[in-house]
């Protein structure tokens, strides 16, 4: 296995709420701790890995609105262990609801169509705008997977530029190698 990937700093103050969450907690994934928020429809966000519980915490409240537990929720635990099951070097097995209510259609379209990026294979940001139907819009198809809320599971660091190097990652490209890694996939910067 590759070293264990950088982890996100505490999020910048007046991070603005984005995902209103009935259900949320802190879990650790072997490598790190995330945070989990769960609505009335599915896993709705997946906090950056944090290297406390309480950094964890700290991204899901900035993040997300709704009540404050300090534990994992029993909802969040299968999407808690896929993620643990992944970052020590496994397939991605979670399948469960996932809620991506709140972004806009065309949002909704391209991280439906990452999710059947199969494990250890990339696809290009225009191949992502084409399954989506606007061919034209690699741009835009960036874009919308940069709104992902629930990376890795839905695996939007398998997505790269037209000429297959590594681009931009919400949460930094040093993430985005590490993971790409842990599937056994090496690319140039």
């Amino acid at each position: 296995m590759t070293e264990p990937p950088p982890l996100c700093d505490p999020p910048p103050g007046g991070a603005a709420a984005a995902i209103a969450a009935t259900r949320r907690g802190v879990a650790g994934v072997g490598v790190g701790w995330v945070g989990l928020a769960w609505s009335s429809r599915g896993l709705a966000l997946i906090s950056p890995l944090a290297a406390t519980a309480e950094s964890a915490r700290h991204w899901l409240d900035a993040l997300s609105t709704g009540p404050r537990p300090t534990t994992i929720e029993s909802a969040t635990e299968p999407a808690a262990a896929a993620l643990a099951a992944y970052l020590a070097g496994g397939p991605l097995p979670y399948r469960g609801p996932l809620d991506l209510t709140g972004l806009s259609p065309f949002t909704q379209r391209a991280l439906t169509e990452v999710r059947y990026i199969p494990h250890g294979e990339t696809r290009t940001y225009g191949w992502l705008a084409r399954r989506v139907g606007r061919p034209q819009a690699a741009r835009a198809a960036g874009r919308a997977i940069g709104a992902n809320p629930l990376a890795p599971l839905i695996p939007c660091h398998r997505v790269v530029g037209a000429n297959g190097r590594l681009t931009g990652y919400r949460w930094g490209i040093a993430l985005k190698r590490w993971l790409l890694a842990l599937e056994g996939i090496h690319l140039p910067a």
